[in-house]
C-alpha cells in the first residue's frame, strides 16, 4: 500500500498531495468500523488481548493522520522564521491536507510580493541617496544634540570630509547659524536666515532650517539646507555700482551743458564772442554724453545676445582693413604709422561682423589714443595653437585666429591689469575723458567676445608699450 501511495503522489505537485491526504483520512475511516467491531468482541468475549489491540489500532490510526500536519506545520513554521530574517530560502515541501498546501502557497506568493517590495524600497534610497549626493546646496542633518548624521558632497567640499558624528559648533561657530538651529529647536517651526561665512570659504548663504521626527528613535531632527547667493550678492553689487557710475557719467555731461546755458542766460545770447567760446563747449559735452549712450545701448544689446551664438561667415582680414580706414584720418593727425601682418591663407570665423568690426575698433582707437606723437602701430592676424591658459578653448591643441595690436605708448601698471575689462574703470579718470573715453570700450570688447567664446589677452610694459590679442577659434574648430 505504502508503494502504491509514494508512486501516485511522486512530483510533489498539488494533486499529489491532496490525492494522499484524502487517502489518509479514508483509511482512517475504514480503520473506525474494523475497531468498533473488534470492541464489540472484545467486550462479548470479555478478551483483555483484543481490548490492547483496538487501542493500537486507534493509536496508530491517529498518528498517521496526525503526525504529516505536524510536520507540515512544523516545515511551514521553520520556512516563516526564515523568511522573518529575509533569508533566501526554498519553500517546503507539503503532502498533507489541501488548507496546508495553499497555506504555504500563499506564504511563497507573500514571499515574492516582499521581496519584489524590497527590490522597490532599495532602488527609492538608492535614487534619494544620489539625489541628496548631487543636491548642488549645502546640506546637513543633525539631531538634537547638533550632532551631524548626514552630509552630501556640497557639504563636504564647504566644511572637508569626515564631518558625520561631527557636532555642528566643531566645523563653524556662526552666532547666526547656531542661533537659528537652537530657535527652530525650541519653537519646532522652520526659519529662513541669510549669513555670511568667513572660513574656510568665503561666501554668502541663504538658509533653510526645517524640524522632523526621527523614525528610527523618536527624536527631532533638524535639516540645514544652504544656497549660495555669493554670485546673485556680486550681480547685484554690480548692477548697482553700475547705475551709480552710469548716472555719474551722464550727470557730468549734463551738468556742463547747464551750466554753459545758465552762464549764455546771463551773459547774453547776442553776445557773439560768447557763443563762440560757449557753444563748442555744448557741443563736446553732448557728444560725451551721446558717446555714453550709446555705449551703454551696445554693451545692453551684446549681453542680451550672450547666449545665441553668431552664424555669419566672417573673414577677418576684411574687417581689419574696414577699421583700420575708419580711423585713418586719427592715425594721420597723431602721425602714428598703422602697420598690417595679415596671414594670407587666413581660414575664417563663425561670428557677428560687425561686432568684431567694434572690436577692432575699440581696441585700435584706444592704441591711436594712448601712443603719442610720431608712434607706431602693429596689427599682426595669423593663426596659433599656443593659446595662454586663461583661454576658454576646451579642446587641446585647438587653433585660433590672433588678432594682435601693440602700441608704443607709456604702458599699463600690472596691478591694473585684471580690472581693464570692468564697466567705468579708468586708470586716469581725468585724462580718460579729455581723450573722449566713456570707460566702457573694453567692457564691451570683453562681452563680443564672450559671445563668440574668444577672449582677450592683455600684456603690458611701463615705458615701452601694451598689446592687446584677440582670440577666436576658427571656423572648422567649432565643428570638429
Amino acid at each position: 500500500m505504502s508503494h502504491f501511495i509514494k508512486k501516485i503522489t511522486t512530483g510533489g505537485n498539488k494533486f499529489s498531495g491532496i490525492f494522499l491526504a484524502a487517502l489518509k483520512v479514508a483509511l482512517a475511516i475504514a480503520l473506525f468500523p474494523i475497531a468498533l467491531i473488534t470492541f464489540h468482541y472484545v467486550t462479548s468475549e470479555e478478551s483483555w488481548v483484543y481490548y490492547i489491540v483496538i487501542c493500537l489500532i486507534i493509536i496508530f490510526s491517529a498518528m498517521y493522520i496526525i503526525f504529516p500536519f505536524m510536520s507540515d506545520y512544523s516545515k511551514l513554521a521553520g520556512y516563516v522564521k526564515h523568511l522573518s530574517f529575509d533569508r533566501i530560502v526554498k519553500p517546503p515541501k507539503l503532502e498533507s491536507s489541501i488548507a496546508v498546501i495553499e497555506l504555504s502557497e500563499s506564504l511563497d506568493l507573500l514571499k515574492k510580493s516582499w521581496e519584489k517590495k524590497q527590490r522597490e524600497v532599495l532602488e527609492k534610497i538608492a535614487e534619494i541617496k544620489l539625489l541628496f549626493s548631487s543636491i548642488p546646496e549645502v546640506m546637513f542633518i543633525i539631531n538634537e544634540s547638533l550632532i551631524i548624521s548626514k552630509v552630501n558632497n556640497a557639504a563636504e567640499q564647504v566644511f572637508g570630509s569626515n564631518l558625520i558624528g561631527m557636532s555642528l559648533r566643531e566645523i563653524t561657530d556662526n552666532k547666526i547659524l547656531l542661533g537659528a538651529v537652537r530657535w527652530v529647536l525650541h519653537d519646532q517651526i522652520s526659519k529662513r536666515v541669510e549669513l555670511y561665512l568667513g572660513a574656510p570659504i568665503e561666501r554668502d548663504y541663504q538658509v533653510l532650517i526645517e524640524v522632523y521626527d526621527s523614525k528610527e528613535n523618536g527624536e527631532k531632527n533638524l535639516i540645514i539646507m544652504m544656497h549660495d547667493v555669493s554670485e546673485l550678492k556680486r550681480t547685484e553689487k554690480m548692477l548697482a555700482d553700475f547705475i551709480a557710475n552710469a548716472s555719474h557719467e551722464v550727470r557730468t555731461p549734463l551738468t556742463g551743458i547747464i551750466g554753459i546755458i545758465e552762464t549764455l542766460d546771463i551773459d547774453g545770447w547776442d553776445d557773439k564772442e560768447a557763443r563762440k567760446l560757449f557753444i563748442p563747449m555744448i557741443r563736446e559735452q553732448a557728444y560725451c554724453m551721446k558717446n555714453l549712450i550709446d555705449d551703454l545701448l551696445s554693451l545692453s544689446s551684446i549681453e542680451r545676445r550672450l547666449n545665441t551664438p553668431p552664424t555669419e561667415i566672417v573673414d577677418i582680414a576684411q574687417v581689419v582693413d574696414l577699421v583700420v580706414k575708419q580711423l585713418e584720418w586719427e592715425a594721420m593727425q597723431s602721425k602714428i604709422a598703422v602697420i598690417r601682418n595679415i596671414d594670407e591663407h587666413l581660414p575664417s570665423v563663425l561670428g557677428d561682423f560687425n561686432e568684431l568690426s567694434q572690436v577692432v575698433f575699440n581696441l585700435l582707437a584706444n592704441a591711436l589714443k594712448y601712443s603719442g606723437h610720431d608712434k607706431e602701430i602693429k596689427i599682426d592676424i595669423g593663426v596659433t595653437d599656443v593659446v595662454p591658459r586663461n583661454g576658454v578653448f576646451t579642446q587641446e591643441n585647438s587653433k585660433a585666429i590672433f588678432i594682435s595690436i601693440a602700441d608704443q605708448g607709456n604702458g599699463i601698471a600690472s596691478e591694473h591689469l585684471p580690472r581693464l575689462t570692468e564697466r567705468f574703470y579708468r586708470i586716469e579718470p581725468s585724462r580718460s575723458k579729455k581723450l573722449g573715453g566713456t570707460g566702457l570700450g573694453l567692457a564691451i570688447v570683453k562681452q563680443i567676445l564672450l559671445r563668440h567664446r574668444g577672449f582677450l589677452n592683455i600684456e603690458s610694459t611701463v615705458g615701452k608699450g601694451s598689446i592687446f590679442t584677440v582670440y577666436l577659434p576658427i571656423l572648422s574648430d567649432r565643428y570638429e
